[in-house]
């Protein structure tokens, strides 16, 4: 995904995107006026009390009243239900395989943000759109491109895990690549995150390995659940022989079929065939003994609850692609795992 700041336009392989020192060719637009509960809840998440880092270094309790406050509706609408062969009691995310308590992360340790594009999140950053003081372009101007910047959930999840641990000097990682399947990223893995030895490795896959098998022109790039799964047990299993603590973050849903997809392509029939790659990444943590975040069936729930709202809101830019209040969403979701696991 590749934004121009303050417009946003998505790209589902980074080649697409404007080079820096291009002029973008959407002009600026007048912001888009959100949801007063979007700005509310937001408001709230980022103004919590620094104070709260000293008891919870991530501020996870704080998030936990503020999240449940906010999607309370959603915990009652599925609390107690079966799904993916895991029981659901709250909004908690699922934990599974071996304990991770007391693993905190290592003074200069490294943490790996692992996956496709809603990892990457590229933005397409003009320097004359970044100023909040006078010589503003005007809307309608046509802007300079002058750098690629990433942003999004990993972003919101390496601002608030810095707050929280600021004498360990962390290093991150983005290591999200537009455009990858499993089979994409374990070719690389290695060369491009194993390598550099990270501490943690946080890693999604599965999202566009199932919106390949619906687009028709790109049918080749498409990865079977069985390869899937072959692929996700070897690249959890490289992860650990190098001592990696790899937690597996679920793919998550489409809001609509993938951009070219057949004219009879139907939303459920994409988000179903997802929900086996997410079944097959529950598999693998619990015979691979690991963590693993659920993701895909909150921000589902979500979703649905925002579309039913007057006036609708949502977790998405596009059709499979977040916007903020969806990054703030998964970003809080992995959060909480790792303030868990970090205790």
């Amino acid at each position: 995904m590749l934004l121009m700041s303050g417009v946003a336009s998505a790209w589902d392989d980074r080649a697409q995107a404007p080079a820096v020192g291009e002029l973008h060719h959407e002009r600026l637009r007048p912001p888009k006026l959100r949801g007063a509960n979007e700005f509310t809840w937001l408001r709230c998440w980022l103004t919590s009390p620094i104070t709260t880092i000293a008891t919870d270094p991530i501020g996870a309790s704080a998030c936990r009243v503020l999240f449940r406050a906010a999607f309370e509706p959603v915990a009652e609408s599925y609390r107690g239900q079966s799904w993916a062969g895991c029981t659901t009691s709250t909004l908690e995310p699922l934990k599974c395989g071996r304990s991770l308590a007391a693993l905190q992360p290592q003074a200069r340790g490294l943490i790996a943000f692992v996956g496709d594009s809603v990892a990457e999140h590229v933005v397409a950053v003009s320097d004359a759109m970044e100023t909040q003081i006078e010589n503003l372009p005007p809307v309608g101007a046509m802007v300079r491109v002058d750098r690629h910047e990433t942003r999004g959930w990993v972003a919101l999840a390496i601002a608030r895990i810095t707050l929280g641990y600021p004498q360990l000097q962390l290093r991150f990682l983005n290591a999200g690549r537009g455009g990858d399947t499993s089979r994409l990223l374990r070719q690389r893995l290695e060369s491009d995150v194993l390598v550099h030895r990270p501490q943690w490795c946080l890693l999604s896959t599965g999202l566009v390995d199932v919106r390949r098998a619906f687009q028709p022109e790109r049918g080749a790039e498409a990865v079977n659940l069985e390869e899937y799964e072959s692929n996700l047990r070897d690249m959890t299993r490289k992860s650990i022989d190098v001592g990696s603590h790899i937690v597996l973050l679920e793919p998550t849903p489409h809001s609509r079929p993938p951009t070219g997809a057949s004219a009879h392509a139907q939303l459920s029939a994409v988000n179903d065939a997802t929900l086996s790659y997410v079944a097959a990444m529950r598999k693998i943590a619990a015979e691979c003994d690991v963590g693993a975040v659920r993701l895909f069936q909150p921000i589902l729930e979500v979703e649905q609850r925002l579309n039913g709202r007057t006036p609708a809101s949502t977790l998405y830019a596009d059709e499979v692609h977040l916007n903020l209040l969806g990054d703030v969403m998964y970003s809080e979701l992995v959060l909480d795992f790792l303030a868990d696991a970090w205790r």
